[in-house]
C-alpha cells in the first residue's frame, strides 16, 4: 500500500508527533535547523509506523532502529516487509510491500536548462518544452526506478526514457509503475512484482495521522 500525507503546514503542532517516533528518529529530527525538515522527518516516520501497523498489526516501539542492507535500503528488524520513503516540501509518502519497492516524491524544484539536460533525454525534453510539469513526472519515474534497483548514480539518467508513457499505470524495463501528478508535487511508485493503482493509496491529513497515532498507542496499552 501507498501512504501519503500531502497536508504539510508549518503552523501545525508537529511537536505532538515527537512522542510517537523512535528515539533514533527523534534525535535525527531535532538536529535539523529548518522547521520544514523537522516536520517532514517526524511525519515520514509516523506515516511508516501507521502503515506497518495497518499491514502487520505491529506497533513500532521507541527503541526501533533502521538497519540498511544491499544498496543502502532500509529495513526494520522483526518486520517482514519492504518499504521506501520519500518527501518534498508539500508531500510525504511511504510504500510498503512484500516485495522490493521504490518511491519518489518531487515538487518545487528549480528547473534549469542544465538540470533538464543532465536528467532528461531528447524525447522527454521535447514534451517538457510543451508542459513543464512533465519534468516532475519523469524525474519521479526515474528516481523511483533507481531506488527500486539500487543502481543510483551508476545509471545515466538520460538512458531512461519515460516519454512514451502518459498513463498513471504502466510497465517499463520489467518494472511496474504508478504515478500521481498534482499541482504542487508528483509521485511515482515502482516494483518488479506489484502493480500499484489508485486503489492502493491511503491519504491522511496531519490531524488524521495524529489521531491514528494516538489510537494506535492507546489501543495497545
Amino acid at each position: 500500500m501507498i501512504y501519503i500525507c500531502d497536508d504539510i503546514n508549518l503552523d501545525y503542532p508537529y511537536e505532538e508527533l515527537e512522542k510517537y517516533v523512535s528515539k533514533e528518529r527523534l534525535i535525527k529530527a531535532l538536529r535539523f535547523n529548518e522547521r520544514i525538515d523537522y516536520a517532514l522527518s517526524l511525519t515520514a516516520y509516523c506515516l511508516l509506523k501507521y502503515g506497518i501497523y495497518k499491514e502487520t498489526g505491529i506497533v513500532l516501539s521507541q527503541n526501533t532502529t533502521f538497519e540498511y542492507y544491499q544498496h543502502n535500503k532500509p529495513k526494520i528488524e522483526g518486520i517482514d516487509k519492504k518499504f521506501n520513503l520519500s518527501h518534498s516540501h508539500k508531500c510525504v509518502a511511504t510504500v510498503i510491500s512484500n516485495h522490493e519497492v521504490g518511491i519518489d516524491v518531487e515538487g518545487e524544484k528549480n528547473i534549469t536548462d542544465n538540470l533538464v539536460k543532465f536528467t532528461m533525454n531528447k524525447n522527454e525534453v521535447i514534451k517538457i518544452n510543451t508542459d513543464k510539469s512533465l519534468f516532475y513526472r519523469y524525474w519521479t519515474n526515474k528516481e523511483s526506478y533507481l531506488k527500486l534497483t539500487g543502481q543510483g548514480i551508476n545509471v545515466i539518467l538520460t538512458s531512461l526514457d519515460f516519454s512514451p508513457f502518459n498513463e498513471n499505470t504502466f510497465s517499463y524495463k520489467d518494472a511496474h509503475f504508478y504515478s500521481e501528478n498534482h499541482s504542487n508535487y508528483s509521485l511515482t511508485v515502482c516494483s518488479f512484482e506489484d502493480q500499484f493503482s489508485e486503489n492502493d493509496v491511503i491519504k491522511l491529513s496531519f490531524n488524521e495521522l495524529l489521531k491514528a497515532m494516538d489510537e494506535m498507542i492507546n489501543g495497545n496499552n
